[in-house]
């Protein structure tokens, strides 16, 4: 069967270090367009990872007209994640879209009316679903080997002074700080790993620190699960990189750590029964996984694994940084 043609719409650094390994490491998927907001770069960066067409971002027509394309990953910047998605669906392209899916709730829900209008499915690119460690946390739990999970928590720290995607600090551009970048990815790894919704979500936030605007440095989130289950997840721009993942049951816990710089060796603790065990868990490209279940999706091969609503459950908790003043 043909590779699923895949257009990317915001070529930036993020697509150039994590997408274009992911989709050479894809099986189902061929990475054939990518749009940067100049031409002539855009032309560059193409010829340098043997792309055959580049666009100009401003000239939208003809990148969904490009031959044989079935389907854009969005990864341009938060605040347009909406309007692109959108004008991509009315295109009839199945889209995948970064995360966060958008800037608020509402843009969210209109996303997904959009998808639901024009027959195409809608994708949300919560990479962590797709990492061996995170699987194996949910395994282990889904096991009951942990027993009924009581409490949990997930963290995810980055040094947001070292940085050089200004943008991230931009809440017009960005939507947030630390909550939208990372503090997404947490909320999304424990409603995953539990496979249970928050009830009741409360939030905690510290402001930027260097050169102050509204943004948060650090959010804290307090979540209540249906099945007597609660979590706290915490983002940071703060302080030094590190994530933490971690879930205590009746019968016993798993903790997840020391997580490397690409996510591809991580230390996991567990204590079940009084039976402690450490060990190391290898990963491979998350991003190659999210690209192919993407694809057999759009084949009708599985369903959606992350549709637009598991997007809307996330920005609904995130937006409450928004909701606070800082």
């Amino acid at each position: 069967m043909d590779k699923i043609k895949v257009g990317i719409l915001g070529f930036g650094a993020f697509a150039e270090r994590r997408l274009v390994p992911g989709f050479a490491h894809a099986g189902l998927a061929e990475l054939v367009a990518i749009t940067k907001r100049d031409a002539g770069k855009a032309r560059e960066r193409a010829d340098h990872f043997k792309i055959s067409h580049a666009y100009s971002y401003a000239d939208m027509t003809k990148f969904l007209q490009t031959p044989g394309m079935e389907a854009v990953y969005v990864a341009s910047a938060n605040n347009v994640h909406a309007t692109d998605t959108i004008d991509c669906l009315k295109a009839g392209k199945h889209v995948i879209v970064e995360k966060p899916m958008a800037m608020n709730a509402a843009e969210c829900e209109r996303m997904i009316a959009a998808a639901k209008k024009h027959g195409k499915e809608l994708m949300v690119a919560q990479c962590l679903r797709y990492n061996k460690t995170v699987g194996h946390v949910k395994q282990l739990l889904e096991s009951g080997k942990l027993g009924k999970p009581v409490t949990g928590k997930c963290d995810f720290h980055s040094d947001g002074s070292k940085s050089t995607r200004a943008w991230k600090y931009d809440a017009g551009v960005a939507g947030g700080g630390a909550a939208f970048d990372l503090g997404v990815h947490v909320i999304d790894t424990m409603r995953f790993i539990t496979g249970l919704s928050i009830t009741k979500a409360r939030c905690s936030v510290l402001p930027r620190v260097r050169k102050p605007n509204g943004v948060d440095d650090v959010a804290t989130f307090l979540l209540d699960f249906d099945g007597d289950f609660i979590a706290t997840c915490e983002s940071s721009f703060r302080t030094k990189r590190n994530l933490l993942l971690e879930i205590f049951g009746e019968k016993g816990y798993v903790r997840a750590f020391d997580w490397n710089e690409n996510f591809r060796k991580v230390r996991v603790e567990t204590e079940i029964e009084e039976k402690f065990s450490r060990y190391e868990v290898e990963n491979d490209d998350m991003y190659a996984g999210e690209i192919d279940a993407f694809c057999r999706c759009i084949r009708g091969e599985e369903t959606n694994p992350v549709p637009g609503a598991e997007g809307l459950a996330n920005q609904k908790v995130i937006d409450l940084v928004n909701a606070r003043e800082m």
